[in-house]
């Protein structure tokens, strides 16, 4: 259940302060429009497809002497593979995806937890979405953003409804549709009649600070659920349904778009309130981009909301996922 008082006054917050916009252009991550727009939108969208389960404690590595780890780790391989060679990521060559994409992948830099990995199944799904994509729409990504006329809803034929049928795309609290379609936005390579639809994209990352601060309210055998970080299908999609409003309604509050409050609690998830560190109990806070922004000193500036702040609760909640989650 919603915590409308929390949910309130943490939109009040958000109303009033700076929030720096992800344009999606750090070249470490992503490539610029200068390769192509159907190279870059299928990069976006074969990444986003492949991005799931990757644990931050066991897939990591070092990369010219750089540390990554989890979904940043995984992004940083795809863009290092496609600088070698952009065309791997056309359709005609994605959809007869093999192995030794991954080897080629993987060979970047001292990578571990790839038996944490699971490539057999990558290949079949983007082989699976490829094909049909190709036979639906035709060789780009972008052919989907034409065929929904740039809508992301529309009776069934919107952009997401249209990407919902595609299989790890069939999340039903559409976390990596909308993350393609803010992405393919904010890159200028889509432009939807209907951005105010857009939802804010849910994945396990933003579960520990939600329950942490409280913005939803679980009854002790939920949150026991929870705590020990396993759930089933069902209780994934209610606690992310029931998150992507709260967050829906945090964002009316605040009179800012669901895409600018995910820019801010992608950071703030990300160095603040992860789920191994929180800043309100170890007060760590090494190369977080966000002080100049909030002024913080180094100190949650949400501390004042949060309800199980600097408790022994909030270092419990961790991120939670479901056996067979290939959606985040």
């Amino acid at each position: 259940m919603l915590d409308l008082d929390r949910g309130l006054a943490f939109g009040w917050i958000l109303s009033s302060i700076e929030i720096p916009q992800n344009f999606y252009s750090n070249t470490e991550f992503y490539p610029d429009l200068s390769y192509g727009r159907d190279l870059v939108s299928n990069y976006f969208f074969f990444m986003i497809l492949m991005d799931y389960s990757l644990s931050k404690s066991m897939f990591y590595g070092y990369i010219d002497g750089k540390y990554y780890c989890g979904s940043r780790l995984f992004w940083r391989l795809g863009k290092l593979i496609f600088d070698e060679d952009p065309q791997l990521f056309s359709l005609k060559c994605i959809v007869n995806l093999d192995r030794d994409f991954f080897e080629r992948m993987f060979s970047s830099g001292e990578i571990y937890g790839l038996e944490t990995i699971d490539i057999d199944y990558r290949i079949k799904m983007v082989r699976s979405v490829a094909k049909k994509v190709m036979t639906e729409y035709g060789n780009s990504i972008l052919d989907i953003v034409h065929a929904s006329l740039n809508y992301l809803y529309r009776n069934g034929s919107g952009f997401i409804e249209r990407l919902k049928m595609l299989m790890g795309f069939d999340d039903p609290v559409e976390y990596k549709a909308l993350l393609l379609a803010k992405m393919l936005s904010r890159k200028g390579l889509a432009s939807f009649n209907d951005v105010y639809n857009i939802h804010f994209p849910v994945n396990g990352s933003i579960l520990p600070f939600i329950l942490r601060c409280g913005l939803i309210r679980l009854d002790d055998e939920f949150m026991d659920r929870v705590i020990q970080c396993h759930l089933t299908f069902s209780e994934d999609y209610a606690l992310r349904i029931r998150t992507r409003e709260c967050l829906d309604f945090v964002s009316k509050v605040s009179g800012r778009g669901s895409m600018i409050v995910h820019d801010f609690l992608d950071l703030f998830t990300s160095y603040c309130c992860t789920s191994q560190n929180i800043n309100c109990l170890t007060h760590y806070c090494d190369a977080c981009p966000l002080p100049p922004f909030l002024s913080c000193g180094g100190e949650c500036f949400l501390s004042r909301i949060c309800k199980y702040c600097g408790s022994d609760l909030a270092n419990k909640i961790r991120e939670p996922t479901f056996k067979g989650n290939i959606y985040y």
